[in-house]
């Protein structure tokens, strides 16, 4: 009996295991002359079998192969297993498919919105013609998801089409109500591309509650400072989805464009409200990484006396802690004076994470609160503290902390406080040389 015959019955096996092992056994030289095989297995009623068969195909020697035969799946087959596997191995393959594909969808026919999806996921320039005739194909299920995929695809000619096509869905023959999940789709493609456009059709469509989270996110690469008002409207909408997309676009705009606005920024931060401050400040506690550094970006940029506290929690998050010490150090308007105050009320934890910070700030440097704070917690009974504040010393002080470094140094009975100590003074003397 054949090898063929034998893997062919074995994957016939009721028994899952008999017909994921035949798949494994299959040699990586071999995968082409057994395509069929291959193929056939992308239908098994097991998962793990099917995954097998995905993995196999993306590794054979003939990709372009491979792809047409699953572009055949897709316009003949009618098996949603094996569909979805095929799917599954034609985004995975990449590039190699992207001829296979355009030419079955210039072909049309029902099974042309399973094409669209390895187009985007290839990220390849070549797909974009393809997917730009898409767009006005009579089914809005394929222009959305055409819209979608050029999202993926990182080049100008992609760009280029998104923006054209947001304008044709803005013009004066559709309604508010009009293609709805196109426009949504356009839109998060244009943001997820950070592709700047003109801020007047984006109010326009702003009007829909479905569109207004992903408009208020796509103001943030917009270049007007008209778009920054935008923006803080939308940390005032009553929707969640609203308020995020506003947080997230307000921290962009303002590292994008921040410099050439000045003024801008400082008046429209200048204008939030204490409650809307305060819904800006809880999200450095959520669950979700870039909400929590586009609270703390934006908490930085702006004077709110409410905003110091989140910041301070946010040293004790390791993900944060750098974007907290740069928020901190670009405060205004005495900064040191009141993290000094909130030290002197602080629990052990917090004042550990504040000692720590005056090292990081440029206006603690020779700060006399700063340094006769530091200085007094020397004489703390935490090591922790003593120490953390030794190595602040190091950075911020002038002469006077040279003889409580000494001190410390020398009296006390903690191995790392006297380390920091000898480290702190040994800066010092770098510093001031001979004087």
């Amino acid at each position: 009996m054949s090898a063929e015959n034998t893997w062919g019955q074995r994957l016939a096996s009721a028994n899952e295991e008999v017909r994921r092992g035949a798949l494994l056994e299959i040699p990586q030289e071999g995968i082409t002359e057994k395509l069929e095989l291959v193929v056939g297995a992308l239908g098994d009623a097991s998962w793990r079998v099917r995954k097998e068969a995905v993995v196999l195909l993306l590794s054979a020697s003939d990709p372009e192969l491979v792809a047409r035969r699953l572009v055949s799946v897709l316009m003949t087959d009618t098996q949603v297993a094996r569909r979805n596997a095929a799917i599954e191995a034609l985004c995975r393959l990449g590039a190699p498919a992207v001829a296979p594909v355009a030419a079955a969808l210039s072909l049309g026919g029902e099974h042309r919105k399973f094409l669209i999806a390895p187009l985007g996921a290839s990220g390849d320039a070549r797909a974009v013609t393809a997917l730009s005739k898409c767009l006005s194909d009579g089914d809005e299920n394929v222009r959305a998801a055409a819209a979608e995929a050029l999202g993926t695809i990182d080049c100008q000619e992609a760009r280029d089409v998104l923006r054209r096509h947001l304008l044709d869905l803005c013009g004066e023959t559709l309604s508010d109500q009009d293609r709805l999940l196109e426009k949504l789709a356009t839109l998060e493609a244009l943001e997820r591309l950070r592709v700047p456009v003109a801020l007047a059709p984006l109010i326009d469509l702003g009007r829909h509650a479905v569109l207004r989270p992903a408009v208020v996110r796509l103001c943030g690469s917009v270049q007007d400072a008209r778009a920054l008002s935008v923006i803080a409207q939308g940390l005032t909408d009553p929707t969640r989805a609203v308020k995020r997309s506003a947080l997230l676009a307000l921290a962009r705009w303002i590292e994008q464009h921040g410099a050439l606005f000045a003024d801008e920024v400082e008046r429209v931060l200048s204008g939030l409200t204490e409650d809307v401050v305060g819904g800006v400040a809880s999200m450095v506690g959520v669950q979700e990484l870039a909400l929590r550094r586009a609270a703390v970006d934006v908490l930085g940029h702006g004077t709110w006396p409410n905003a110091l506290s989140p910041l301070v929690d946010a040293l004790a998050d390791e993900e944060l802690r750098d974007a907290a010490l740069r928020a901190l150090a670009q405060r205004k308007n005495g900064v040191v004076e009141e993290l000094v105050e909130l030290c002197k009320e602080a629990n052990d934890e917090r004042r550990l994470a504040l000692l720590s910070v005056f090292s990081h700030l440029p206006a603690a440097v020779e700060n006399p609160r700063v340094v006769g704070l530091l200085i007094e917690t020397l004489g703390d009974g935490d090591p922790a503290l003593v120490a953390a504040a030794a190595t602040s010393l190091a950075v911020v002080a002038g002469k006077t902390a040279l003889a409580p470094l000494f001190q410390a140094l020398e009296g006390h009975a903690d191995l790392w406080v006297r380390k920091e100590s000898a480290r702190a003074l040994a800066l010092l003397a770098e510093r001031f040389g001979e004087d």
